[in-house]
This record gives structure tokens, sequence and C-alpha cells, in this order.
């Protein structure tokens, strides 16, 4: 389920490369909407009587879970404002190691000495990646991009936190949470055009709703450390669909680096898979 997410997050980038006019807070206010709505209609459709109960059954830690994702989300848009794509997504990749040590902390949730490894090559390779972008002398937008990657860890730990109850609900709340953040610090959202609002619709009700759904499931059954490692897929994949349909190569460094990041993944899969095969089984 996580992998799925990365790959469906991966088409992030070529859906921004296809809006027209729309601000990164438009983008941001309406793909929340489209979220919101898409999966509280699901939500209605699919629980019908008990739809009530569904989206409440999160609880207040719930809500609180869903305004960390929220705000995760706004906090990133504010980084982009403020430092270039390479600092974010460099910083963005330390999410793991964050992740790790707040679900030690908190949870207890301890993480074996060769996943560790595994994160160490993923993360060397984003930094190959973006190697070539990073700038100093953004110190606010680097700081923005650090408590959005907190905030994001944070969030998975409260998925992880109540594995027991369903937690999906917590994406529907998160784009509301934003509906409500985005007025209060962008100038204007309404100047949109028609593509670019229907697109912003699909990309939040469609790509968001799914990935973001297919994440809380998957968090539930793996150790957040986990979890948010399988997530850097979606650094490699996104830079490969945007050089594919719009023909914009990515440099020989993000290719390079990426791979590295593959070839953790698939590390971490050997091992887990290895790990699941009970001795004697056939």
């Amino acid at each position: 389920m996580v992998l799925t997410s990365a790959l469906i997050f991966s088409s992030n980038g070529l859906i921004v490369r296809l809006l027209n006019d729309a601000t990164p807070f438009q983008a941001l206010f309406y793909r929340s909407l489209g979220m919101s709505l898409g999966l509280f209609l699901a939500y209605a459709l699919i629980f019908r009587s008990q739809f009530k109960g569904f989206v409440t059954g999160i609880g207040p830690v719930g809500l609180f879970g869903a305004f960390l994702l929220g705000a995760s989300a706004s906090g990133m848009v504010f980084a982009m404002f403020n430092a270039t794509v390479a600092n974010v997504v460099f910083v963005s990749s330390a999410i793991p190691f964050f992740t790790a040590a707040l679900a030690w902390l908190i949870l207890r949730e301890k993480i074996s000495r060769l996943v560790l490894v595994f994160m160490a090559i993923a993360f060397i390779g984003i930094s190959i990646m973006v190697s070539g972008g990073i700038s100093l002398g953004v110190a606010f937008g680097n700081m923005m991009a650090l408590a959005s990657a907190l905030m994001y860890a944070l969030f998975v730990i409260v998925i992880r936190w109540n594995e027991q109850t369903n937690m999906t609900p917590m994406v529907a709340f998160a784009g509301i949470w934003i509906c409500i953040l985005v007025p209060l610090f962008s100038d204007g959202i309404t100047s949109i055009g028609a593509w670019d609002f229907a697109l912003c619709i699909f990309w939040g009700s469609c790509v968001a709703a799914v990935g973001h759904t297919l994440f809380v499931m998957a968090a539930r059954n793996l150790p957040g450390a986990e979890v948010t490692f399988i997530m850097l897929l979606e650094f490699v994949l996104a830079p490969i669909w945007v050089w594919w349909a719009i023909n914009e190569v990515p440099a020989t460094t993000t290719l390079v680096g990426g791979t590295l990041v593959i070839g953790a993944l698939i590390g971490w899969t050997l091992n887990s898979k290895q790990k699941s095969v009970s001795p004697g089984s056939s």
C-alpha cells in the first residue's frame, strides 16, 4: 500500500507542471478542497448510516493528527516559497530518521541496524540527486521545511499510537484544516482559471485522497520509520514522469542518486520478505 501511495504521489510534480497560472496557495487550497469533498462523499456512499460514527471515530487525537498533516502540507508551501526545491527535498528526506527517533521515544518501536543502513543509503542517494540545487542563505525556508518534516513525522506517530482504530478520516479533516489555514496567509485564492481549478480538484479528489488513504492504512501495519522510508520512492519517480511526459531531462546526479534510493528500497524489500518467511516453510 505504501509503495502504491508513493507511486501515486510521484505524479505531483507532473500535475504541477500542467497547471497554467495557479499560485501555490491556490493549488494547495483547491487540491485540499477536492480531497476533503471526495473523501467525505466516498465515506457517505460506503458507510451510509454509519457515516457519522466512522468520521468521528478518530476522536480528538485524530483531529490533532489531521491538523499535523494539514500544517505539514502548508508548511511545505511556505518552504517552497523561501527555499529551492532541492533544499526542501533534502530536508524532507530526513523524515524517516525523525520518525524513527520519535517512534522509539514515544512508542518504543525498535528499528534494526540493517534498516538504518538502507535508510542511510537512501539519504545519500537523495543528497546526490539534489546536490546541484542546494543553496545557502535560505534559513527561513529550511526552517519551514524542517518544521513540516517534523510535523509529518508526528502525524505518523499519531497513526501508530492508534493502530487499532481506522484513522483514515484524518485525511479528509486535514483538507479542512488546510482550507481554513490557507486563506489566512494568502491575498487571494478565488481568481483561478477553469483548467487549473478542474486539475486541482482532480488532484485532490483522486491523487491526494487515494494516496494519503493508502499511506494511513499502511502506517497501521508497518513501523513508523519503515513506512516513511518507503515514501522516498516518490522523490525518485517524480522527475522520471516529467521526463517521460514533457521531455524535461533530469540531471545525471538525479539518475545516480535515484538508483541508490531504489537499490536501498529493493534491499529493504528483500530483507522484509526474508523475515516474513518462517523457518521450514515451503
